[in-house]
């Protein structure tokens, strides 16, 4: 879909409104997605999680979603330009992200595409205020709505290679450790300006995260503390069972290398 700038006319607000391109809504799967998508925010309450106002169908403009307006930039476009982002703030945004996706996980929500491009750094008077976005290949564990959990099909491979857990890569089923995996693949990247692992093609890289080990952050950015090479290879381990329980798991860890770190701050 694209997403647009808007303004929402009875509360004079602007709002950014996700349409569906016209050319898959004939695509009753696609369809379904679209408001799995919906549905999948609107269950989530935390300030951490970008807020959704309305969803629906209209037959001049498409299905559409219509969630808060935040400014600011991704955090793709920020490793982009600083190359690392320093250790003490990767740590503190990162667990304000796992502060979001556990209570994701604990309402049954598995996200599925956690990666940079949908870490959104809002901008406010504060500092930025890190919001996790893009729910569109969420799983609903617990979905109430009849169809929506078998909308994952075998054979079909979803997300996005360098931040795909070994299972996802395998298309085998997913849950809270898959997600888990991705958010290490993100860290990874604040800290050493690149994903843990990067193949030649697509195929290659699904390959590598099934197979290959990453090198110790530490060996890219020697600012790498061993303390979080440890707990990078941990959130990386190739066998779910080897991972953290849980992302506020993985968020407390984190907050040991750096003490007073506070994840709603």
């Amino acid at each position: 879909g694209t997403v647009y700038r808007a303004t929402q006319l009875n509360l004079e607000r602007p709002v950014a409104m996700k349409i569906m391109r016209s050319d898959i809504l004939s695509n009753p799967v696609a369809i379904e997605r679209f408001k799995r998508e919906a549905l999948a925010i609107a269950r989530l309450k935390h300030p951490r999680i970008v807020a959704i106002y309305d969803y629906g169908v209209a037959s001049e403009v498409g299905a559409y979603i219509v969630m808060e307006h935040l400014e600011g930039k991704a955090l793709n476009a920020e490793v982009k330009e600083r190359r690392t982002i320093p250790i003490d703030q990767a740590i503190r945004w990162m667990r304000q992200v796992c502060s979001a996706v556990a209570v994701a996980h604990a309402a049954g929500v598995i996200h599925r595409d956690l990666k940079p491009h949908n870490i959104f750094l809002e901008a406010t008077q504060d500092g930025p205020f890190v919001k996790v976005l893009d729910f569109g290949l969420a799983k609903l564990q617990r979905a109430t709505d009849e169809g929506i959990g078998s909308l994952t099909k075998s054979g079909t491979l979803v997300g996005s290679p360098p931040y795909m857990s070994p299972e996802q890569c395998e298309d085998l089923p997913l849950d809270a450790q898959s997600d888990i995996y991705s958010l290490g693949c993100v860290f990874y990247e604040m800290v050493a300006g690149r994903p843990p692992l990067v193949g030649s093609s697509p195929i290659d890289t699904l390959v590598k995260h099934m197979n290959e080990q990453p090198r110790p952050a530490s060996e890219v950015n020697p600012e790498v503390p061993a303390a979080l090479d440890a707990i990078l290879l941990k959130a990386l381990s190739k066998h779910k069972k080897d991972r953290y329980e849980s992302a506020a798991e993985f968020g407390q860890v984190l907050g040991s290398v750096e003490v007073g770190v506070d994840p709603d701050r």
